[in-house]
């Protein structure tokens, strides 16, 4: 493979990353504020709350009043799992990622069914700590994938031209993570009001931070087979 090693160009390019990330810590609280501002377009249902984070930051965080299930929901959802389980461990043609994560899905649903039915008063969590939750996790997935995309990227720094594009790509992920985890976040919220507590844990174990692994892991593939085959031109 073609290697062009340019020191200056490296330094700049990790000099830039770190401003970039600079940016992000002081202005955390723009993020969350940008993600109010979003659920107030979307309805007046949306309570507004303070709260700190690691005693630096203020920050305020939206969220719907939700509801705990019912006895006959959760007996319905019981009966929907049951019903998936055995159509799931009939059918096991179904790609082994995909079975996988069903498995995973079901079990976090049967789970939550089976704490609703039997010990529904001692569900600790509200919809405010589910917002409050996912919030920090969003700000969390906001600071660390650009610096973890950004270095792992940087080896790749072997000329201004990619070393923009990498920057581009770090700013790409970026937009599409505060993009993507609004509209998480609000239809979360309108889901929790709608079908209860029930799905909270697969909401968020399932299609919370799960997800933006999944995204910024599929970015950073398809980015890398680009420039793979970018250098491997240049070398013929």
């Amino acid at each position: 493979m073609y290697w062009n090693f340019n020191r200056w160009i490296f330094f700049s390019y990790l000099f830039l990353l770190l401003g970039i990330e600079l940016i992000i810590f002081l202005n955390i609280s723009v993020f969350s504020d940008g993600i109010v501002r979003l659920t107030q377009i979307f309805g007046k249902q949306f309570w507004v709350e303070c709260q700190s984070l690691w005693g630096v930051y203020t920050l305020e965080y939206a969220y719907i009043p939700g509801r705990p299930p019912s006895t006959q929901e959760t007996v319905i959802f019981l009966i929907f799992c049951c019903v998936a389980w055995l159509g799931v461990l009939r059918y096991k043609r179904t790609a082994k990622p995909y079975f996988m994560w069903l498995i995973y899905t079901l079990f976090l649903f049967t789970v939550s069914c089976l704490f609703f039915l039997f010990l529904p008063s001692f569900f600790p969590y509200t919809s405010q700590d589910f917002a409050w939750f996912y919030l920090v996790t969003q700000i969390g997935i906001f600071i660390s994938a650009p610096l973890i995309l950004g270095l792992s990227l940087s080896v790749f720094s072997t000329s201004l031209g990619v070393s923009l594009l990498n920057l581009i790509v770090v700013l790409f992920t970026l937009l599409y993570s505060f993009i993507f985890g609004s509209v998480r976040y609000i239809l979360f919220l309108y889901i929790l009001q709608k079908f209860s507590y029930i799905l909270m844990a697969n909401l968020f174990f399932n299609l919370g931070p799960l997800v933006d692994v999944v995204y910024i892991s599929g970015i950073y593939t398809y980015y890398l087979s680009l420039l793979s085959k970018k250098i491997n031109l240049q070398a013929t």
